[in-house]
């Protein structure tokens, strides 16, 4: 099952969007709302693979390319066609990676030290043994045509927490944000629906 609602889950995922590439939606309100508008109709599976896709692009892409994006995995019935925990779905499977200055760590477990600089964020690690994952077998990237299992702190929480794996995952990149952040004393309270992921932020704290 997918984890805390549809509007709050597409919400999570276009936040996710853009701290992939480094921009604050919190600092850009007006703009992060509107995207959020514009993507009220697209499915959150379809959105949640393009935001995947697309986390590897060097310059943060626009509105029109995430939806073109969208439209472009819409047609794609074999994709998502399988229930699975593992990766919700969507046939990737993500980690969580700290990011900082174009070095990166993989986040192992949610005992790990938190870092007050650089970035938290989910990455794709590989696809998915469950039958979704193969349409990505033929992809030609080391990362999407490996096969991997996600790492067993995620999946110990999404078993907790009743919701897939992949879910857990961008709760978790939530859960050290929150911590990095609350580091460098800056404060949660701001940006849009920021009552609500303060909340869901709330419910991952361990």
């Amino acid at each position: 099952m997918s984890g805390g609602g549809l509007l709050v889950s597409k919400l999570e995922v276009l936040e996710r969007h853009w701290f992939n590439h480094n921009r604050d939606p919190f600092k850009n309100k007006g703009l992060f709302e509107h995207q959020l508008k514009e993507l009220a109709n697209v499915d959150e599976g379809i959105l949640t693979q393009a935001v995947t896709i697309l986390s590897g692009e060097d310059v943060f892409p626009k509105l029109k390319k995430l939806l073109q994006q969208c439209t472009a995995l819409k047609p794609q019935d074999n994709l998502g066609s399988i229930e699975c925990n593992s990766c919700g779905s969507m046939g990737l499977v993500l980690g969580v990676v700290w990011t900082f200055e174009g070095t990166h760590m993989d986040v192992l477990s949610y005992d790990q030290k938190v870092r007050p600089d650089g970035n938290y964020t989910t990455r794709i690690i590989g696809r998915c043994k469950c039958e979704n994952g193969l349409a990505y077998q033929f992809v030609k990237t080391n990362i999407m045509g490996k096969l991997v299992a996600p790492d067993q702190y995620l999946i110990d929480g999404a078993y907790k927490n009743g919701w897939d794996v992949n879910f857990e995952a961008t709760m978790a990149a939530q859960y050290f944000r929150k911590k990095a952040r609350e580091m460098r004393g800056e404060s949660l309270a701001k940006g849009p629906m920021s009552g609500t992921i303060n909340k869901i932020i709330g419910d991952a704290d361990v």
